[in-house]
């Protein structure tokens, strides 16, 4: 008799222990839902990613129980409605709020979108006709340099060195300004991946180019800069 309640007890505190160990193992109640976006600001027809945070990190909700929901579906539309992420899509100019929420709880999240009209596009027949022209530019100077004699006189050959040097510059500064205004372009969305990558060759083309004329013209005057530089 005294074995079998022994035996009880036992049992009973083995059931009592793994109780324990399940409790401690549960994960954690969900405290607090985040949005994780990027610019407040969309242009009609783009599209953009927004994502969940939810908070302790290890409390765990099933995907289809994280809704979002759209203030007004008209200005910024809803794609994925049910997803720990979701995309949503600019559709006409305005203001909208896309929310995010736990089912069953009172956990929720903002996120405020302004949607605006898109932007005009840059033309790339435009730009391109700049780099040829920078190119034209650049074998004016080379021919330049090509058909001058270097004088005998090194103050005088050394001055006739810097100037081809100073032109050389003046179209490279040109060229990195261009350069510039096509990578802008591209972030504000009035050039498209492709287009931006397109221009981009071309001036690396330029680029060599322009390196190409400054070492000749480095050759052409080497024994003046020799003889400067010591």
């Amino acid at each position: 008799m005294l074995k079998k309640k022994m035996a009880k007890t036992v049992i009973l505190m083995g059931c009592t222990f793994l109780m324990m160990g399940a409790t401690a193992l549960a994960a954690p109640k969900p405290r607090q839902i985040m949005i994780e976006g990027g610019n407040n600001v969309m242009r009609v027809g783009k599209t953009m990613d927004l994502d969940s945070e939810i908070l302790p990190g290890k409390a765990k909700v099933r995907d289809r129980n994280i809704i979002w929901t759209s203030s007004d579906p008209k200005v910024v539309k809803v794609l994925e409605k049910r997803d720990d992420d979701t995309k949503v899509k600019a559709m006409k100019t305005g203001d909208a709020v896309i929310s995010v929420k736990i089912k069953n709880t009172k956990l929720k999240a903002d996120f405020q979108i302004t949607v605006q009209n898109k932007t005009k596009g840059v033309s790339v027949k435009k730009q391109e006709d700049k780099i040829d022209g920078y190119r034209k530019q650049y074998k004016k100077v080379f021919n330049n340099i090509k058909k001058t004699n270097v004088e005998a006189d090194a103050l005088t050959a050394r001055q006739q060195y810097l100037n081809f040097e100073r032109e050389l510059d003046a179209i490279d500064r040109k060229a990195d300004r261009l350069d510039d205004q096509i990578e802008d372009a591209y972030h504000e969305g009035k050039l498209s991946y492709s287009q931006m990558k397109s221009l981009e060759r071309k001036l690396d083309k330029l680029e060599d180019y322009k390196d190409s004329i400054e070492d000749y013209l480095e050759d052409k005057y080497e024994l003046i800069n020799e003889r400067y530089d010591d």
